[in-house]
């Protein structure tokens, strides 16, 4: 059996991430959340996501900021990055996470 693909989440609204994380599981999705990007940073030294959704209007270091140190670093999945926006907007953003998995949606 092939492992489910790991989807991060980075945005400081805890209860966002938390509603993303059980949507992304019910979904059939690996997830993990983080609510800075430093703390993204620490643990992507040693791991990489299949794809990662980013807060782009967070404090300290927003998710453009991010992008760019991971780029910095070598991540080179530009196309594995999704802007989250709104809670309204998760569910368009599933189909997003999907396409880029490569995940067949569900009949």
């Amino acid at each position: 059996m092939s492992r489910a693909p790991l989807i991060c989440t980075v945005d400081d609204d805890e209860a966002l991430c938390e509603s993303l994380n059980g949507l992304l599981r019910s979904a059939g999705f690996a997830a993990r959340t983080f609510l800075s990007p430093h703390a993204f940073l620490e643990w992507s030294k040693e791991n990489l996501p299949d794809c990662l959704i980013l807060d782009f209007a967070m404090p300290g270091m927003n998710g453009l900021e991010l992008r760019e140190a991971l780029v910095e670093r070598g991540f080179q999945r530009s196309d594995h990055l999704c802007d989250c926006g709104r809670y309204e907007e998760i569910w368009k953003q599933l189909d997003v996470v999907r396409s880029v998995c490569r995940v067949p949606q569900a009949a």
